[in-house]
């Protein structure tokens, strides 16, 4: 197949975070209130404002933090090839003391196989982090692949989808005869 030897360029493995809002009127007190709905994502983002009023302008940027109570972290290889097996490490991060019981899982889509357990428990009593691991296996073709873990407890959901290229295990090779 074609495919198989030249595949697409696939989507994008890490996402930016880039948001605009414009213009927004402030109140008489020079205040104002953005909401964004924030995707998937563990770490800070810098927020920045640009102020203009007739001729005279100003701006200001705050790095925030972004969490939630309840959040997850896979640890994927960098690029995987046809027929690869590995193990997944998936931490899990308490915010907050006694989230309770979380049962982790894991699906994919394309042309990966999760070869063990698909789903793992854990109790979270305080704040911290635990890990837990799932084996892997690509098929032997390539093409876009995802891996999606969610966990879940009786009051938090953290969701991450991961996109991955299975690229082939060498470059097309020619070979011509006279």
């Amino acid at each position: 197949r074609e495919s198989q030897l030249q595949p697409e360029k696939g989507r994008r493995r890490f996402k930016p975070v880039c948001m605009f809002k414009g213009p927004v009127m402030t109140n008489s007190n020079g205040e104002a209130t953005v909401r964004f709905d924030m995707p998937n994502y563990v770490g800070s983002v810098r927020v920045m404002v640009v102020a203009a009023r007739r001729n005279t302008y100003a701006s200001a940027e705050k790095t925030v933090p972004v969490k939630s109570d309840l959040m997850i972290q896979p640890s994927l290889p960098r690029a995987l090839k046809p027929g690869d097996k590995f193990e997944l490490p998936v931490s899990v991060f308490a915010m907050k003391d006694n989230i309770g019981k979380v049962n982790v899982s894991i699906a994919t889509e394309g042309p990966l196989v999760v070869t063990g357990p698909k789903s793992q428990s854990m109790v979270m009593t305080k704040q911290g982090e635990q890990d837990c691991k799932f084996t892997i296996e690509t098929r032997m073709e390539v093409g876009q692949a995802s891996i999606i873990v969610q966990a879940k407890s009786a009051g938090y959901t953290a969701k991450e989808v991961t996109d991955i290229m299975i690229s082939p295990s060498s470059a097309r090779i020619y070979e011509t005869r006279e």
